[in-house]
């Protein structure tokens, strides 16, 4: 059962690893396209006080932490 239970729990973590990663790298691209269009001055892009940038940079940073803790 202890067999089992190591078994599962490596294959949860393989699993946490892979989405965590796959959202890191998703909100990564997000926030490049976001800076892309600021910097670019597009008008239909409403960004107040850098909302977006600090949401997904902070959110990519803990996910980030939480991959180097596995």
């Amino acid at each position: 059962m202890l067999i089992t239970f190591i078994h599962f729990h490596k294959k949860y973590n393989r699993i946490i690893h892979k989405i965590i990663s796959g959202t890191t790298g998703m909100l990564s691209l997000h926030l490049l396209w976001f800076q892309s269009h600021f910097h670019n001055n597009i008008q239909d892009c409403i960004v107040q006080n850098g909302f977006p940038f600090q949401l997904i940079s902070d959110t990519t940073r803990m996910l980030s932490l939480r991959l180097q803790s596995h």
